[in-house]
């Protein structure tokens, strides 16, 4: 199974760093029926509701990855291991050792002891409840291979991460491993080193202030901003303003490769604003950029929001595919054909009175003839005839 191609997302990210001392990492699946679509326990066989998940996700500390090991191991090397090591008890098939002929298969396994694993893993009855299926809304998702109809399934981590610290995340498979989660302690004998078959990995910082602590000082760097950057003092009137109505001062690079500071404010604000009369056409986003003379800066949100309208604009690919028709004079030569299609239809013979509609549809062919940038002139002349 290509594992990466199962994944829809992972939490926290991999390589990412902030507050997860508090939250339990998890692993989204795009098929909900993933976490069970093995047998753990075949002694108990289909009746057994709801049935356990056959993966789990461990997370390991920095002290704890000292004593853990990471390789690359054909199949045949998890079930067949050299003494002092402990595998899963399960069979593989011809293909998976190579023996029908075909290439061996290979994973990746993780070596670790015995008694760490009893540590970091979760016990049998804890099984059923850090694996779930969900159904999320898709409309404001991003549009992935595998979404389908917006059931995922979830693996949650039983353990929280170390604070301040680099953890790992690892899902692992528990086939054959199910004596293991007991409460009663294994026979070291059989081993003291444990093989895991790994299916995923990925690597995080809890290190760094919460959401809380962030908005507790956004007043505090606001000002340091305002100083350092842009001259300002917070304490005036003006500026003070300006923060109460949701603006927040941003490093602003203008075209001719200087920088600035500027205001900017998101699509949330705290106060009413006004809609306006009659909406603003704007080519480019510099023109939709305002100066505000009482601070002597610059007001960028309009200018962000439109450059955000374009990118959506051209994600859709309906959208690109008609401005790239309107683009190419395509619209324009439709256009123009219709137009003589119509006056090629007119009777020559039909009273004067029907003069005026030749004279409306030469019209619209001398307007689809314009140049194609001004084929939104076209179309505005064709519907005010």
């Amino acid at each position: 199974m290509r594992w990466r191609h199962e994944i829809y997302s992972r939490y926290p990210a991999d390589g990412q760093s902030g507050p997860f001392h508090d939250t339990l990492p998890h692993v989204v699946f795009r098929r909900k029926t993933l976490p069970w679509e093995r047998s753990l326990d075949e002694s108990r066989g289909s009746d057994q509701v709801p049935p356990l998940p056959w993966m789990a996700l461990l997370v390991l500390g920095e002290e704890e990855l000292s004593e853990a090991t990471f390789s690359a191991k054909a199949l045949a090397d998890v079930v067949h291991l050299p003494e002092g090591f402990r595998g899963p008890e399960i069979g593989l098939d011809p293909w998976e050792t190579g023996k029908d002929g075909t290439e061996a298969q290979s994973c990746t396994v993780l070596d670790l002891p015995l008694g760490m694993f009893r540590r970091l893993a979760p016990r049998r009855d804890e099984l059923r409840w850090l694996a779930h299926a969900r159904l999320a809304g898709t409309r404001h998702k991003e549009d992935l291979y595998g979404i389908g109809d917006g059931w995922f399934s979830v693996i949650l981590a039983n353990r929280l991460p170390q604070d301040d610290a680099r953890n790992l995340a690892v899902l692992v498979s528990l086939e054959g491993h199910l004596d293991l989660l007991g409460d009663t302690e294994p026979d070291m004998r059989e081993g003291t080193l444990l093989r895991l078959v790994v299916l995923d990995k990925w690597a995080f910082v809890s290190r760094g202030p919460t959401f809380e602590e962030r908005l507790r000082h956004l007043s505090e760097s606001e000002e340091s901003w305002l100083r350092v950057a842009g001259g300002q003092d917070a304490s005036d009137p003006r500026v003070a303003t300006a923060l109460a109505l949701g603006y927040v001062p941003m490093p602003h690079r203008l075209r001719d490769g200087s920088q600035t500071l500027s205001w900017y404010r998101g699509p949330f604000v705290p106060v009413d604003v006004p809609a306006p009369s009659r909406p603003e056409v704007f080519v480019n986003p510099d023109e939709a950029l305002r100066y505000d003379g009482a601070t002597g800066m610059f007001d960028t949100s309009l200018a962000a929001a439109w450059q955000l309208g374009r990118l959506l604009a051209l994600q859709n690919q309906e959208f690109a595919r008609a401005l790239d028709q309107a683009e190419s004079g395509q619209v324009a030569r439709v256009l123009l054909a219709e137009a003589e299609r119509r006056l090629q239809a007119l009777d020559k013979d039909r009273p004067e009175a029907d003069e005026a509609e030749a004279r409306r549809i030469a019209r619209l062919g001398e307007a689809a003839r314009l140049h194609r940038d001004d084929l939104m002139a076209a179309l505005a002349l064709e519907w005010s005839l």
